[in-house]
């Protein structure tokens, strides 16, 4: 059993895993809830539009292109301005 993979091994763990930060596009705050918009880069993979409320992902989206990531996050922030969220002020 010396040659099986370190991670079949009983009482195995992952190591944590460290967030990279995104890149802040847009913040958002409505009814005393934050809504905040990265855009975060996969290389190759394309590129990945994460929306965080209060702080905790709440949902993401991949795009092949930067310039898609960039034209869904302006759509989206428009919608969300039109149901009442407001920039958060600084």
């Amino acid at each position: 059993m010396a040659d099986e993979p370190k991670w079949y091994q009983p009482n195995y763990r992952l190591p944590e895993r460290t967030p990279q930060p995104g890149e802040p596009v847009w913040t958002l705050q409505k009814n005393g809830r934050t809504l905040r918009c990265e855009l975060r880069d996969h290389g190759e993979h394309g590129c990945e539009a994460q929306l965080l409320r209060d702080g905790e992902f709440y949902v993401g989206r991949r795009f092949d292109r930067r310039e898609l990531a960039l034209k869904y996050v302006i759509l989206r922030r428009s919608e969300l301005r039109r149901d009442g969220w407001a920039a958060l002020r600084v």
